[in-house]
């Protein structure tokens, strides 16, 4: 190589070190920035979790202090494998499983409690195998009798029922964040909506852990 062909390939070497590379890696953050604004933007200040305490299928009771400090999904439901149930515990099922390495991302989902207060009621047991929602410590199943469940779900959490569904079957779940605010209700059964809640979860991650691209829905 001549000492112009080498004076040519450090001059490029060089332009591609102070001008090439900074202006990519401007392009890519504001891009990041961005996004995490259009994100941040689809999220709303829908008011505080509301003040509960109910009684977790192992036996133990929940109340709203539990989701301190945690990315919690909340749904309201009556855990039979049939219609938007059935479809809703698949979806929970490939929530929690892609989420497996995350504590601090939970499933609260509350049910109606039966006269005798047991936990086999309305399937649950079997519901709770079929769809492997049985991890104790992120998946909680909290029994309200009838009359404060819909209170909870319409005045405390304030879904947005369509006509035609109920705290025992609908399609909706909400996300609150690590302040217990709630900040947006999906479609669970969308798969849109689907994706959407799990990169808004993916957003509140800690900063400098993984977001990767694991956490997509997945397809059926």
């Amino acid at each position: 190589m001549t000492r112009k062909q080498k004076n040519i390939l450090n001059f490029l070497s060089l332009f591609f070190l102070l001008i090439v590379l900074p202006v990519a890696a401007l392009y890519f953050l504001e891009e990041g920035v961005d996004y995490r604004k259009e994100l941040m933007a689809e999220l709303k200040d829908l008011g505080e979790t509301p003040q509960f305490e109910g009684l977790n299928y192992k036996g133990d009771t929940i109340d709203n202090s539990r989701l301190k400090h945690n990315l919690v999904v909340v749904n309201f439901m009556e855990p039979n494998q049939q219609g938007k149930n059935g479809e809703k515990g698949e979806i929970l099922k490939k929530l929690l499983t892609q989420f497996e390495d995350r504590q601090d991302v939970l499933l609260l989902n509350f049910i109606p409690q039966n006269e005798n207060d047991s936990i086999q009621h309305y399937g649950l047991t079997d519901y709770i195998q079929s769809f492997e929602l049985s991890d104790v410590n992120r998946c909680f199943f909290v029994q309200e009798k009838e009359g404060e469940l819909e209170k909870l779900a319409s005045e405390g959490f304030h879904f947005p029922f369509e006509p035609g569904d109920n705290v025992r079957e609908n399609n909706l779940v909400a996300f609150c964040d690590t302040a217990q605010t709630i900040r947006r209700y999906y479609n669970i059964l969308d798969e849109a909506e689907s994706q959407l809640l799990v990169r808004h979860i993916i957003m509140f991650l800690p900063a400098g852990e993984s977001r990767a691209g694991k956490y997509e829905i997945e397809k059926n």
